[in-house]
């Protein structure tokens, strides 16, 4: 069996990694090319994005829980892989060509852009990240992303250099994604031999995929069709502010995302008695508090100094991306929660419908505010609708799912964790009126980090809650030091 704390050690370490390289690469980049030339590549992204969502049609969640459950049956492994491989380059290739027909006949600006964001989508005939996900083979996956994360942080120091440099941070923003699932071929092949599957068998699976995909692709409406909506009605400058102010939050959403891929898998691979399904019941435990210990100071730290983290990041001229900020902040703690549900809860169980229509529920409060919003408040617009969206999504995943679990007891566990993240929003707010320089930023995130620690220390030791008393042990086994 995996090691599931080294394989969260992992996905953390990784994670990590995603915040500490941004916070350079990213205000360079913003510099250089500016919000205008920002927006266009959040613009061609996007779009380009969608067609790698058709060409994977949800294999992700799918792929990672179904190679969970067939994995120590060799035989079975090999013909549920190459199945779900081959439904997967035949989607690839179709998504490929209507994507090429649309930067040909469709699409009339930024054609040379365009051309190089299709290796995002042809990429999709090669990743196959989902099968290591569902191994839990998860240090070879962080292992290829450090590495090729270094490699692009420095290209795009020392390639882009001006505003006509877009098309080379495009170029190495895509080219290092397609390289990442070349590259990972040969440590699978190593250890296994071509399967011709047969094709009832490849075409079984378009079914529940194409059930996985509707979620994915509503999911999308959250994060990218809210940049196309943005750029039509508001421009490609409030495109790149929204970028900015994304980029942030984006970091710590990884983090809270690290738990929910490591779970899934290990969630999935257990079966249905009653130590089984006390143990699945520990995990949900565990993660949905370690998720709100993580997002609630995270969230209220980034409202606490948008303005100056915004201007000190970006520039000056970026500074409409502080109240964005803020605003996207208050997301994390429904993601957090959220993510929880979906991916150890309902994925795990195939309960795909209230998962399914909860994300389409999501996505319709997500267009409608959108629309309505966006041409009276630009990107502001875009930000409301993302929180909205994601509590919708939230609300109804645990409507759907509180037959199976309580709730109740968290609750009292998110009013101490806001308690205490309110003292250290004030905390920080305080030593904000000192001044506006990187020393008293940096001042303001070290204290800030300090109290919420201290108080949350205090909380985790000195609770007589049973939930508070089983995580604390858990945690323990975790870290390398006795600290309760």
């Amino acid at each position: 069996m995996p090691n599931l704390k080294k394989n969260f050690l992992y996905n953390t370490i990784y994670q990590l990694l995603l915040i500490i390289l941004p916070l350079i690469t990213a205000p360079y980049v913003a510099r250089v090319l500016g919000a205008s030339n920002l927006g266009i590549y959040s613009y061609t992204y996007s779009v380009a994005y969608y067609f790698l969502l058709l060409a994977k049609l949800g294999i992700d969640n799918y792929g990672s829980r179904t190679i969970a459950r067939v994995r120590d049956d060799r035989e079975k492994f090999l013909s549920t892989f190459w199945s779900l491989f081959f439904l997967q380059m035949l989607l690839a290739v179709i998504a490929i060509i209507f994507y090429f027909l649309y930067i040909t006949f469709i699409n009339h600006q930024y054609n040379v852009i365009f051309l190089i964001q299709s290796l995002w989508v042809i990429g999709a005939l090669f990743d196959i990240n989902w099968l290591f996900y569902g191994l839990e083979r998860f240090k070879i996956i962080v292992t290829r992303n450090s590495i090729l994360k270094f490699i692009s942080f420095f290209l795009i120091i020392f390639c882009v250099k001006t505003r006509q440099d877009l098309w080379v941070y495009t170029l190495i923003m895509a080219g290092s994604s397609l390289s990442g699932f070349i590259v990972i071929w040969p440590i699978f092949l190593k250890d296994t031999r071509l399967v011709i599957p047969k094709p009832k068998l490849v075409f079984s699976h378009l079914k529940p995929l194409f059930v996985l995909f509707i979620p994915v692709i509503a999911i999308s409406f959250f994060t990218l069709f809210n940049k196309i909506i943005l750029k039509g009605i508001a421009g490609t400058t409030q495109v790149g502010f929204y970028e900015a102010a994304e980029k942030i939050v984006i970091a710590p959403k990884g983090i809270i995302s690290a738990l929910g891929m490591v779970m899934l898998p290990r969630i999935s691979s257990l079966g249905f008695t009653t130590a089984e399904m006390k143990q699945k019941k520990k995990y949900i435990d565990f993660s949905i508090i370690f998720s709100l210990i993580l997002s609630f100071p995270c969230a209220f730290g980034l409202i606490s100094v948008n303005y100056p983290l915004t201007v000190h990041l970006f520039g000056v001229p970026f500074r409409s991306s502080a109240i964005l900020l803020a605003g996207l902040a208050i997301t994390l703690p429904l993601y957090a929660w959220g993510n929880v549900v979906r991916s150890l809860i309902l994925l795990p169980s195939e309960n795909d419908r209230p998962y399914v229509v909860s994300v389409v529920l999501g996505a319709v409060v997500n267009i409608g505010t959108n629309l309505v919003l966006i041409p009276s408040l630009g990107a502001l617009g875009a930000v409301v609708a993302s929180i909205l969206s994601e509590a919708t999504l939230s609300i109804y995943q645990t409507l759907a799912t509180r037959r199976s679990i309580s709730y109740s007891p968290y609750f009292k566990i998110i009013l101490w964790l806001l308690f205490i993240s309110l003292i250290m929003l004030m905390s920080v707010y305080a030593l904000g009126h000192l001044g506006s320089s990187i020393a008293i930023l940096l001042l303001q995130i070290v204290a800030g980090g300090a109290v919420f620690v201290t108080l949350l220390y205090a909380y985790l030791r000195f609770s007589k809650d049973k939930m508070i008393i089983a995580f604390r042990i858990e945690l323990q086994k975790m870290l390398p030091i006795k600290v309760f």
